[in-house]
């Protein structure tokens, strides 16, 4: 029997909308998915386990080329292999992101994709506990104006908190170099320091992933299929006559690498939920691509669209970590703080935004050299977009992490690069460098000094307190990694700009094919992905089902 919907991955995007189209029992819903249901895994479900699951077999590990701008290094990206997907092997963190970010959707060709009509799914997916006394006084906080209470995804602060003056000691030390408090980031507003609350089940200590919130209570359901397989590209109608491309159904490898295929009914639609780094391969396997790109690859040109594939953005990520005083073994510490291009530049952020501002065609320039798909022009206007988010609105623009076991760590990241694609990172080494001395200020500042009794890495030998920018430049080439927030591939954006998919999220030129994932988000954001992921999908329900998707 034809599908209704055939949805290509079952991860975080992909089991929302298994859930919400499947909930009308005369619809028909196939889900493929290459990886296995795993939901026993101790390293899944237990959140202090949640960093063993890299490069094992419910890991994809994509592989990168050779970085020429660091150190020719080939660096790794994690992405869940499994029913759930990343949301079964990622951090757990929940914040959503800023106010301005969402807005900028739309003036980059997204109509009706802003701050207020997404807010109604952020709240509407989530089943937030509030934090227990101990846990308000550990620096946990709740506006009850952000938090839903009815959804299905466990948002809480975890048991495992780390209670007492830790918290206490932080919060003074970002006072002192000029860092607010934020009681609750999660209304839209991140800066500042705070305690990000997590994707657990308070009461069972389990992580509250896709699968467990949207797939598990519904699986049973007898109009829902899950396929194990692999999907390769989508098939075609041959009647089109220069109409919008129609999608007959999905070629697929099954679980013994058999090749197979699944039917669409005539007016069904196929959503492609395979992630950032998969989806665009299964645009282009299906003729959906640069004309350029795909005719040297001796594939048929379905449709058109330059933008497929480019735009890729991650956040350059490093750690530095120190010898505690006091090891807390396991305790969670779910500390960051998210700092502005004034906190890291100072009296120079003027001067920067200037530079920066003045640099943007070359960097354009260069991005579209390498791309040589989507135009100057274009990629241009997009930065400057990303400079008034940075230098106007003053979003965060760093995430400085603060977690304490064995060791005291701070891993911290770049929120919104300049670089595009996996080969320009030399466009962000200013600021990624300010947010190191940041990093490595606050440990050497009081409170926070008393903690630790000196470095473990980098070691002062390698890196000492008044270390040179070049100092710092090397020091990034060779040990920068992925922070696997990679989005932007298949975007929703203008056409013009290089936009993949509409404000429906309805693939450029075709008239039954929507992509669901990372991939339609035009610029990276503040906070954690999986936040604006869910929500995204949510609302995608709606406007597949016809549903009013914005707010009275």
């Amino acid at each position: 029997m034809p599908a209704d919907y055939i949805i290509i991955g079952a991860g975080t995007s992909g089991l929302v909308l298994a859930n919400r189209l499947s909930a009308n029992p005369n619809t028909t819903v196939v889900v493929i998915e290459p990886g296995p249901d795993d939901r026993n895994n101790p390293n899944v479900t237990d959140p202090l386990n949640r960093g063993r699951n890299a490069n094992t077999s419910i890991d994809w590990s994509y592989k990168s080329v050779p970085q020429s701008q660091l150190n020719n290094r080939t660096v790794e990206f994690t992405a869940g292999k499994l029913v759930g997907g990343t949301s079964m092997i990622n951090g757990l963190m929940y914040i959503r992101t800023a106010v301005p970010e969402i807005d900028g959707w739309e003036y980059l060709g997204a109509t009706g994709w802003n701050w207020d009509n997404l807010w109604p799914y952020h709240k509407d997916i989530e089943r937030f506990t509030d934090p227990t006394p101990d846990q308000l006084k550990a620096g946990a906080g709740a506006n009850p104006e952000y938090h839903g209470r009815s959804g299905e995804v466990a948002v809480s602060y975890p048991p495992q908190l780390l209670t007492g003056s830790f918290y206490s000691t932080l919060a003074a030390t970002w006072e002192c170099l000029g860092v607010p408090i934020c009681q609750d980031a999660n209304g839209g507003k991140v800066e500042g320091f705070t305690v990000r609350p997590m994707m657990i089940d308070r009461e069972s200590s389990i992580r509250a992933s896709a699968a467990k919130a949207f797939y598990y209570p519904i699986a049973e359901r007898s109009n829902l299929h899950l396929i194990r397989g692999t999907a390769l590209s989508l098939l075609w109608s041959d009647d089109f006559e220069g109409k919008k491309q129609v999608s007959t159904g999905v070629r697929y490898l099954d679980s013994e690498g058999n090749p197979r295929s699944i039917a669409l009914d005539l007016s069904g639609e196929v959503i492609i939920a395979a992630g950032a780094l998969a989806t665009p391969t299964i645009l282009e396997a299906s003729g959906v691509g640069s004309q350029a790109h795909l005719t040297k690859l001796g594939i048929d040109v379905r449709v058109d669209l330059p933008g497929v594939g480019e735009n890729l953005q991650d956040q350059p990520d490093l750690t530095l970590s120190y010898i505690p005083k006091t090891p807390t073994p396991g305790a969670l510490t779910p500390y960051a703080a998210f700092i502005t291009a004034r906190d890291i530049f100072g009296d120079r952020t003027d001067d920067i935004a200037e530079s920066t501002k003045a640099n943007l065609p070359t960097w354009a320039e260069t991005v579209a050299s390498a791309s040589g798909h989507v135009s100057k022009d274009a990629i241009e206007s997009i930065f400057r977009h990303q400079h008034d988010l940075i230098f106007r609105k003053k979003v965060a623009i760093g995430e400085i992490t603060l977690t304490s076991s064995e060791v005291i760590a701070s891993e911290y990241w770049s929120l919104l690069p300049f670089s595009r694609g996996s080969i320009h990172l030399n466009h962000d080494i200013q600021p990624f460098v300010a947010i190191s001395r940041l990093t490595q200020k606050f440990w050497a500042t009081g409170p926070a000094a008393d903690l630790v009794t000196g470095k473990e890495e980098p070691k002062d030998n390698e890196m000492p307190s008044n270390a040179t920018d070049d100092q710092w430049a090397s020091y990034v080439k060779k040990n920068m990694v992925p922070n696997c927030h990679v989005l932007g591939t298949a975007a929703m954006m203008s056409r013009e700009l290089g936009g993949v998919v509409d404000e429906e999220l309805r693939v450029y030129g075709t008239g039954n094919v929507r992509v669901v994932d990372a991939s339609v988000i035009p610029l990276q954001v503040t906070g954690h992905l999986v936040s604006t992921i869910y929500a995204i999908a949510a609302r995608a329900a709606d406007i597949i089902l016809g549903v009013k998707t914005v707010p009275a």
